[in-house]
């Protein structure tokens, strides 16, 4: 709302302006006795000054940031020659990549409407390796104007970022070890570069918001002391970022993999097709950061809708023979609640030396 005030305040202030001009310029006329060619010859003078104006100043700003971007890769590659070998090569990869995405957003049509590179909003995603953001991301029925594979990644998948460019948005598909390190050192040193360059190539507006992903079948099995930990592993993440950033963003929790949960592709089969490009989960519409008291309004909402729509289900079946897995998903589906718990209560959990992250919403694919 804010923001849409803003540009319509915006606008307000130019057209004032330029009514304020116009009346000065014919009131010059005017007091002058000059003809009233003078006064339309002085607009148009204007008119082609601001035009050129505004003209000038965006070449200005195409290569002033390129500059930035040069002076930026320069810095990494400097930086780079004092590293061994592999950490050197994996930097240079990372640095390869993001050069790559940003000059293919640099040559695609948003140019036209703006700055490439703020044009969409950017979303991040992080999640442990293995618990199935990228499959979420290629699967999720998106359209893009790139090629058929709409996205810039390397040959051995996630090594560190690929890059997704969707009509709506651009999403960053982050590799596994950023959010749960492996080598805690080098992986930590890596994630914050990658963050480095995050805020050097997109300064003004870095991210709008950011994806912690989470597989079903780990918080059906998993133990709830391992998965708190993992909440506050992904915790570490969000708080150096928004450190980085230096703003909080909002964070959406997407629980993958939920076709393991017995009962889910029986579920599913019976919907309607248009239905299936409806995101299932619940907005956290107050922003509160009482997570745990929106987490179970949540999984009440969806426990009431799945059951709801079991019945529309089974009517539409009539006499047709029923899989019994369309009968157990609502309730099979609540059993995931006792593993999300135990994950908020490590990644959102309030404490007074961290700054608490903005939960705008909790999701559910397969």
């Amino acid at each position: 709302m804010r923001d849409v005030f803003l540009k319509y305040l915006k606008v307000f202030l130019i057209l004032l302006a330029v009514l304020l001009i116009i009346l000065l310029v014919f009131g010059l006329v005017l007091s002058l006795d000059w003809p009233w060619w003078v006064g339309i010859f002085i607009l148009l003078f204007l008119a082609g000054l601001g035009i050129g104006f505004l003209f000038l100043r965006r070449i200005w700003l195409r290569r002033r940031e390129q500059q930035f971007v040069d002076q930026v890769i320069e810095q990494d590659a400097s930086r780079m020659k004092a590293l061994a070998g592999k950490e050197r090569d994996d930097l240079k990869d990372l640095q390869d990549r993001w050069k790559e995405a940003v000059e293919a957003l640099r040559r695609s049509h948003l140019r036209k409407q703006g700055n490439p590179l703020y044009v969409l909003p950017w979303y991040m995603v992080i999640g442990e390796s293995g618990c199935g953001k990228t499959t979420a991301i290629s699967s999720a029925r998106l359209s893009s104007s790139f090629a058929e594979v709409s996205r810039v990644s390397g040959i051995s998948g996630t090594k560190n970022c690929d890059w997704w460019f969707f009509e709506q948005a651009i999403v960053l598909d982050t590799a596994g070890r950023y959010a749960i390190p492996i080598d805690e050192g080098k992986d930590k040193e890596e994630w914050q570069r990658f963050l480095s360059l995050l805020i050097k190539y997109r300064k003004k507006e870095t991210l709008n918001g950011l994806i912690v992903a989470m597989a079903a079948d780990k918080l059906l099995e998993a133990l709830p002391e391992t998965l708190e930990e993992e909440g506050r592993s992904i915790r570490r993440r969000i708080d150096e970022l928004m450190r980085v950033i230096g703003v909080k963003i909002p964070v959406y929790v997407m629980v993958t993999k939920c076709d393991l949960i017995q009962g889910m592709t029986q579920f599913s089969d019976q919907v309607p097709e248009k239905s299936l490009d409806q995101p299932m989960g619940v907005i956290n519409q107050d922003l509160s950061s009482d997570v745990p008291g929106f987490f179970d309004r949540a999984m009440t909402t969806m426990g009431e809708r799945l059951r709801n729509l079991r019945i529309l289900l089974l009517h539409q079946l009539e006499s047709k023979s029923v899989d019994p897995g369309l009968l157990l998903f609502p309730e099979e589906f609540e059993n995931l609640k006792r593993g999300v718990d135990s994950f908020m209560k490590g990644a959102f959990k309030e404490n007074p030396y961290q700054e608490t992250p903005i939960l705008r919403g909790v999701f559910f694919t397969s």
